[in-house]
């Protein structure tokens, strides 16, 4: 029997291995045969056995770095899935820094620029705590700390988002090909929702419309006529109603999320003109029809141009293509506007009666970019500022930062805005965005340097902001103390709390709430400062769905904490000790709540 076989038959069972996104079950069983001997080397390496696991384990990319790649490897999938391997070890070594607050604002930047998009997915596989990002053998190690790798690794994929935004903000200020979907898009990122989920909803939505559409015997073909441009405009309209897709009223009409596409693709659907006119314009263009917003004075309407649809002038002779003026706000009971209606309203206005021009035509994307963060600030506007919220600040930052991209000169002002909402809600942007806002060509004015000193106390923003509480001896409790909460409401029977924060005075805001400490202590903490879970039925019960639930209740939960960590003590009387093991960044916050809680656990339990 001959000792090897032909080089097509290793390469033909290779082949067969499933390539897995989620595994490195195939990818190790390939490298293993690749260091058994020189024939199964060879037979490894062919390019084409690497290309399907290359492209299901890498979905996003900087497509520049991409383009880099290829060239560099002529395409050769094995040699360039190396290189993206290299790339993603670098880039959970980074990660291990954010999570251990090891210099978290400079391993972000480092993280932007050097590898920017390549990272999505790896950073993914983090955030779903997939912990197989580096093989099954390393599992155990990332589960010490689980829950920060899942926090910041969501976090990073918040401030890419985020930064691709910007970056979009600013091709729109130069000039580049964004379209009004695109652009609107934008806002929605600065709350962690990406352009290709809003994109793919939306193809989804123009797929049912087409059929819709095809239903209702509405032609779709490349040479529709004028009277055809106008049906499909009103069943687009009939449809997005159908869908829900309608004008808010007068007691939702500023809310705030009427101004953000994904929150309108999915609970308010019920909202404002430029939201809707966006909704129209993406699935019209998805039809073939050339739609486009039009920023007319009071609301927004839709603007769609008919090559095959010529006006005549009095003397008979024809001019510039036609167009069809869609009211989706309205269009309940008018959807189609005429040009003279729109005319007769532009001529009471007598501010702009002389650019009518200007509002009947398609409105660029920086100044449907400019409107929409100013309907931001106006929603904003009518919310009281202590109920914000993270999604009220994060609405700021997507509308100051919009506008202040748009501007032709930097403006201090809005930089004033935008710094302290960034400090306090997306740290982590600190540094790759903010020091976007000040080019080396300014370097000499007061506007850069301003800019570049707060990049400086970013770099040193590792340590507390604040000096931490100073434990004493009347302190009871610590931060990962899990405390039963009151038994006098029913609401609270079989409720437990973990304590996330607390200070001299154990209040925020003033609102006190009472807990019971895990040795019957009574102690007061706010209510803020306790996360609420329950705690298993029977003392034989396991706490990891408990903790699971709690954790998608509390995604922030990561924060402050690492893991749980449960002494199980006399098992059978059914006693045990548990706690939150503070995570590097808690323990920067209270420096003495890490030794007073290793005590805790360290204790005998008939001692605590």
């Amino acid at each position: 029997m001959p000792s090897r076989l032909p080089s097509e038959v290793y390469e033909a069972i290779f082949s067969h291995l499933p390539a897995l996104r989620d595994s490195d079950a195939s990818v190790l069983t390939l490298l293993n045969c690749s260091i058994t001997c020189s024939a199964l080397r060879c037979a490894v390496t062919q390019s084409y056995i690497w290309k399907p696991h290359y492209q299901i384990r890498w979905v996003k990319c900087d497509k520049e770095r991409e383009a880099e790649r290829i060239a560099m490897h002529g395409g050769n999938y094995w040699m360039m899935y190396v290189a993206r391997r290299r790339q993603d070890c670098a880039a959970l070594e980074l990660l291990a820094d954010i999570t251990a607050a090891k210099s978290h604002h400079v391993a972000m930047l480092q993280l932007v620029e050097q590898l920017g998009s390549d990272v999505w997915d790896i950073i993914s596989l983090e955030a779903n705590s997939l912990g197989r990002s580096l093989g099954d053998h390393q599992r155990e190690y990332y589960q010490s700390d689980r829950l920060s790798r899942k926090y910041w690794a969501q976090e990073v994929l918040r401030t890419l988002t985020r930064f691709h935004a910007v970056r979009c903000c600013e091709k729109i200020a130069s000039g580049g090909d964004i379209s009004f979907e695109e652009g609107l898009c934008a806002l929605s990122s600065f709350h962690g929702v990406g352009y290709d989920e809003i994109k793919h909803q939306l193809d989804s939505l123009a797929a049912d419309c087409r059929t819709y559409l095809l239903e209702q015997q509405v032609p779709l073909t490349e040479d529709i006529k004028g009277h055809e441009v106008a049906a499909a405009a009103v069943e687009i309209c009939n449809w997005m109603r159908i869908q829900g897709f309608d004008g808010a009223d007068s007691t939702h009409y500023h809310h705030l999320s009427n101004n953000f596409l994904h929150k309108v693709l999915t609970t308010h659907k019920r909202t404002l003109p430029m939201s809707l006119v966006c909704v129209f314009v993406s699935i019209a263009r998805r039809m073939g029809l050339d739609a486009s917003p039009v920023g007319f004075p009071g609301h927004v309407i839709a603007h769609i141009s008919v090559p095959t649809l010529r006006e005549k002038n009095p003397t008979g002779a024809e001019r510039a293509p036609g167009c069809i003026y869609v009211d989706v706000f309205n269009s309940r009971s008018q959807p189609l506007v005429a040009l003279p209606e729109l005319q007769h309203k532009l001529a009471l206005m007598p501010d702009i009666a002389e650019n009518w021009d200007e509002y009947l035509v398609p409105t660029q994307t920086s100044k449907m970019l400019v409107r929409a963060a100013h309907n931001i600030i106006h929603s904003v506007n009518h919310i009281p500022s202590k109920m914000y919220g993270w999604f009220g600040h994060l609405a700021l930052y997507a509308a100051i930062t919009a506008i202040y991209t748009q501007l032709e000169q930097p403006n201090l002002n809005y930089l004033c805005q935008l710094i302290p909402v960034m400090i306090n809600c997306c740290p982590l942007d600190v540094l790759p965005i903010l020091s976007r806002f000040a080019p080396p060509t300014q370097s000499h004015s007061p506007y850069y340097r301003r800019v570049q000193h707060l990049c400086d106390l970013a770099k040193l923003g590792d340590a507390p902001m604040m000096a931490p509480p100073r434990r004493t001896s009347d302190t009871k409790y610590f931060v990962g103390s899990i405390v039963q909460c009151p038994d006098d409401s029913d609401d609270n029977t079989g409720m437990y709390g973990v304590i996330t924060a607390w200070n001299a005075h154990s209040t925020i805001n003033g609102f006190a709430f009472e807990v019971r400490a895990p040795n019957g202590s009574v102690i007061a903490a706010s209510q803020d400062e306790i996360v609420p879970f329950y705690a298993p039925a029977e003392p034989s019960q396991s706490w990891t769905q408990n903790i699971r639930l709690l954790e998608a209740a509390h995604p922030d939960l990561g924060y402050f904490f690492t893991r749980m960590d449960i002494d199980m003590g006399v098992a059978d009387k059914g006693l045990r000790k548990c706690r939150f093991v503070m995570s590097k960044h808690a323990q920067l916050m209270y420096p003495e709540d890490n030794a007073e809680s290793e005590r805790y656990m360290s204790t005998p339990i008939q001692d605590v």
